[in-house]
């Protein structure tokens, strides 16, 4: 199964009690749905997954599938340290319609390569739809390393991978070690989507979907039809956005800029919602502009 295009790694609504906003899944759906998005990643890190009870996420994906009806594909994000949490949180999932579930790495951990294949091997011979390998070794302290991935790819039930590495030499490997197999690489770095779709991507997981839905379509879509000269236009838009974020796209800092676009929350304790500064402001404002000419 291909998996292609662009995915809006959404964050997820919280109310002023730092509680799940159902209301909001449905505002933000609508959001990106209204913008050009036709698909979602739910309770991922940048939906605050990390945060939320295995009964919470449930909820919460089950919002974000009635959202999205039968408009586009819901990915859900089922990653934890432990092997048998991930196992647990796949049956609480089950019955909700979803293309693929996104497993990152363990954190905290500190797994071996062995462990790791192990570890992606036992969840995706349970998983009842296929998996989607998550690479993002600043946040879990442990990397896919490319072979692991290419013995990873032989799993009929793993489907690719999401490669926040920052590194295009990286997703390079990705491709290479894969090529021939029934395996896709998205990105999960922002401002590498071109880049990884230049090298034989198949699409990416975007975090500034959420703020910017509208140039990440364009982007895709100017791809799509050959248009490179616009596809390259389009990603150096967001440029801005993905240096105000950083490399590492403080979640924090994501959803209180998605906030300024589409009411989405607080963040969950212990994070803290940072000011959103005139610079920031000046970012988003000239985006807005962008898209009126």
């Amino acid at each position: 199964m291909e998996l292609k295009g662009i995915i809006a790694a959404a964050v997820t609504p919280m109310t002023a009690a730092q509680e799940i906003d159902y209301p909001g899944i449905s505002r933000l759906c609508a959001h990106l749905f209204d913008n050009g998005i036709r698909a979602v990643f739910a309770v991922g890190t940048t939906g605050e997954g990390y945060a939320m009870s295995t009964e919470e996420k449930a909820e919460a994906t089950r919002a974000w599938a009635d959202a999205i009806g039968g408009r586009g594909d819901l990915y859900v994000g089922v990653g934890m340290p432990g092997t048998l949490d991930v196992l647990r949180m796949l049956e609480a999932v089950r019955d909700i319609p979803a293309k693929a579930y996104s497993v990152v790495t363990p954190y905290f951990v500190a797994p071996t390569q062995e462990m790791l294949i192990a570890h992606y091997r036992r969840i995706a011979d349970a998983a009842t739809l296929p998996v989607v390998l998550y690479n993002i070794p600043f946040r879990t302290g442990v990397a896919l390393e490319p072979e692991t991935v290419a013995r990873l790819a032989e799993h009929p039930n793993i489907a690719g991978i999401k490669d926040s590495s920052g590194d295009i030499g990286n997703i390079k490997r990705y491709i290479a070690l894969t090529k021939g197999q029934d395996f896709s690489v998205l990105s999960g770095s922002d401002n590498l989507i071109l880049d990884c779709l230049l090298e034989g991507g198949t699409g990416a997981i975007a975090a500034t979907t959420n703020i910017a839905p509208q140039i990440l379509s364009a982007l895709y879509a100017a791809y799509e039809r050959g248009d490179l000269a616009a596809a390259r236009r389009e990603q150096e838009r967001l440029l801005p956005l993905c240096e105000i974020l950083g490399p590492s796209v403080v979640p924090a800092l994501l959803k209180r800029l998605t906030h300024e676009v589409c009411p989405v929350g607080p963040v969950r304790l212990p994070l803290a919602d940072p000011d959103v500064t005139e610079r920031m402001r000046g970012v988003l404002k000239g985006l807005e502009r962008r898209e009126e000419r």
